[in-house]
């Protein structure tokens, strides 16, 4: 879900497994079922608030992504604010990798991107 008023960062899932986010605090799991999911071929967008990062000021937050039952290399909380977009992708031979890709702070707001998703569902329906 877009947070309209945050910085928000798309993960993309080009895996043919589910990709999890998880979140631990000082080295413990926020909650298991608040874990987010995405399907192989989707995306989602996630920002602070729905880390948790902003309530827990001065303590430790890593945030983990698996593909499978496999963790991924891992990637800063300040990584994920920083940029619009993080591709999770499992090569032929079985690795699995992310890249990292900068956007601009406008591409990033809650706002705009509500507003792009409503402008491709007006053209959907006038098609």
């Amino acid at each position: 879900m877009v947070r309209r008023f945050s910085r928000n960062t798309k993960l993309v899932n080009r895996s043919d497994e589910p990709l999890k986010v998880a979140v631990t605090v000082d080295r413990t799991f926020v909650k298991d079922d608040g874990c987010l999911i995405i399907q192989p071929g989707e995306h989602r967008y996630i920002c602070y608030a729905d880390l948790g990062i902003e309530y827990n000021g001065g303590r430790l937050v890593e945030v983990l992504f698996y593909l499978g039952d496999r963790q991924t290399k891992p990637i800063l909380t300040s990584q994920i604010r920083d940029h619009e977009k993080i591709i999770f992708s499992k090569h032929d031979d079985g690795t699995i990798d992310h890249d990292l890709i900068k956007g601009s702070m406008v591409n990033m707001n809650g706002i705009v991107i509500s507003m792009k998703g409503a402008v491709k569902k007006i053209k959907s329906l006038l098609m």
